[in-house]
């Protein structure tokens, strides 16, 4: 707790320095996005230190608008017109942001660090702009036991894989003798696009490219990664209820089920799928109520508010993140993956070596991108 209090101290004061406000950052413009992607391509290129200031940049900028402040909310407003705003992205690109600099964190053995941008990602994707107040991200998750580990913190990390096994309760949560964390993402970015009359309405598509992937690691016989994270599911829904559409910045829930998370285990996707009738029959009743407004309210709301969406989006995040864990010796400089379709035939053109990232303290990242 101490440790994300710090991190966001530290934010608040970088701002006051550099002369950032919530009010500046209202005017319409791309820094956001500009340093997510620019982070992310610094991440993947292995300029870490580049990335490390790309991602502390981006996410200054996000603790700045989404703080509890009167210049933060008129930034948020939905009386100024999305298209006019400063990117700050949907929770799931936020989160995205703070995965990134937790696993920069993780290659510099800064563990309480790492555990506290995890954290983060959760908050961001619990951020209640559809008063969700309930987070779904279960590689934050996954990752923030993994660093509470590391860091010897054995009631943080049941705490972590506890409320994983909620969401994801075929995981297998790793051996207390494994000593590497291997993460793989594949496939593309989900769209945004803009929908309706007057391009009001905001809308979520998958990704262009390659989809339904699975992935091996070419190691002790081969090792199947587990498919945590499917982020269409994560853009696409809000606190596990899918998202039809998001009209004047409010979401516009499906009344029925759709299959969820083309790459998830089978376990998970059931989770997912059932995780809209945890809702009360009391919310659902003032959502009716609350479109029903909706409809007889329009006409006078369009004189006033400027709705028009947002489709800017961070366009190289991936589809699917995939994890395992293994006790690796520390001898072994790469490790080789193999990539299946979603007939379970390989696919050799997308075999893919990675390089293993390891600490002084003998713990190793291996991250690789496939797309």
């Amino acid at each position: 707790m101490f440790a994300c209090v710090t991190r966001a101290m530290k934010f608040v004061i970088l701002a006051c320095v550099l002369g950032y406000s919530s009010q500046g950052l209202a005017a319409g413009d791309d820094q956001v996005l500009n340093l997510m992607e620019q982070g992310f391509r610094d991440f993947s290129s292995g300029s870490h230190q580049d990335a490390r200031s790309a991602f502390d940049q981006a996410l200054m900028r996000i603790e700045t608008v989404f703080s509890d402040s009167e210049s933060s909310r008129k930034a948020r407003s939905l009386w100024y017109g999305e298209d006019n705003k400063a990117f700050k992205g949907e929770p799931y690109e936020r989160a995205m942001a703070y995965y990134y600099r937790g696993l920069l964190y993780l290659m510099t053995e800064e563990y309480g660090n790492a555990r506290a941008s995890f954290v983060g990602g959760l908050m961001q994707d619990a951020f209640a702009e559809e008063a969700q107040n309930r987070s779904d991200f279960a590689s934050l998750m996954m990752l923030s036991a993994w660093s509470a580990r590391l860091m010897g913190s054995s009631h943080l990390e049941k705490d972590a894989f506890d409320e994983l096994i909620r969401f994801r309760p075929d995981y297998e949560i790793p051996d207390q003798g494994h000593n590497t964390l291997v993460v793989v993402e594949t496939g593309a970015a989900p769209r945004k696009l803009a929908d309706g009359v007057g391009h009001y309405e905001l809308v979520y598509r998958r990704g262009k490219g390659i989809e339904d992937l699975s992935v091996s690691l070419a190691y002790d016989g081969g090792i199947k990664l587990y498919p945590l994270e499917d982020l269409f599911w994560q853009a696409s829904t809000r606190g596990g209820r899918q998202v039809d559409r998001i009209v004047k910045g409010k979401a516009v829930f499906k009344s029925d089920n759709a299959a969820f998370g083309s790459g998830l285990s089978k376990v998970a996707n059931k989770t997912l799928a059932f995780s809209s009738l945890f809702e009360s029959s009391t919310e659902v009743a003032a959502i009716s109520g609350a479109l029903s407004l909706i409809g007889v309210g329009q006409m006078a709301m369009a004189s006033k508010v400027d709705a028009r969406v947002d489709t800017r989006y961070w366009s190289n995040l991936p589809e699917l993140i995939h994890v395992t864990s293994l006790k690796l010796d520390p001898s072994i400089k790469t490790l080789s993956f193999e990539v299946l379709d979603d007939f379970d035939d390989p696919v050799a053109e997308l075999n893919r070596q990675a390089e293993v990232i390891r600490d002084n303290k003998g713990n190793a990242l291996v991250w690789l991108r496939i797309e």
